[in-house]
């Protein structure tokens, strides 16, 4: 179940990060409305819908829900909700499919595997950085 765990902690960690982007994001809104700027091109530049998404559906999601809640930020997007909630629903979806299919142990093998791999991989670049350094 090590897997699981780094699922988890994958989970935790992306959530922190889209709390603060929407955050800054929020903070970015609330400076251009405080000087009149409406519009995507005026003012303080915002963060893109797309890179929110993005933190979403890389493991972000639960961050972006309780920031929705608690930042009153996003929530009355009509454009921005639907794919919010159709990017839960892949989560919900995936995770109700491993549970009920009884492959939880399998996405664990799958998930240490690829956490090793990583590991690997940055383990041979920082050996190529420092192997190049004078």
């Amino acid at each position: 179940m090590k897997g699981l765990a780094l699922l988890v902690g994958l989970y935790v960690l992306m959530s922190l990060i889209t709390y603060a982007v929407y955050m800054f994001d929020k903070g970015r809104a609330e400076d251009n409305a405080a000087r009149g700027l409406e519009g995507s091109d005026a003012g303080r530049r915002r963060v893109a819908e797309r890179k929110l998404h993005t933190l979403e559906l890389l493991g972000g999601w639960p961050g972006g829900l309780v920031a929705q809640r608690r930042l009153w930020h996003k929530v009355h997007s009509l454009k921005y909700q639907p794919v919010f909630w159709f990017i839960v629903g892949l989560h919900a979806g995936t995770v109700g499919w491993v549970v009920s299919h009884d492959r939880v142990d399998h996405v664990d093998r799958l998930i240490q595997s690829a956490a090793g791999d990583l590991w690997s991989l940055a383990v041979t670049l920082r050996e190529g950085t420092t192997a190049r350094q004078p």
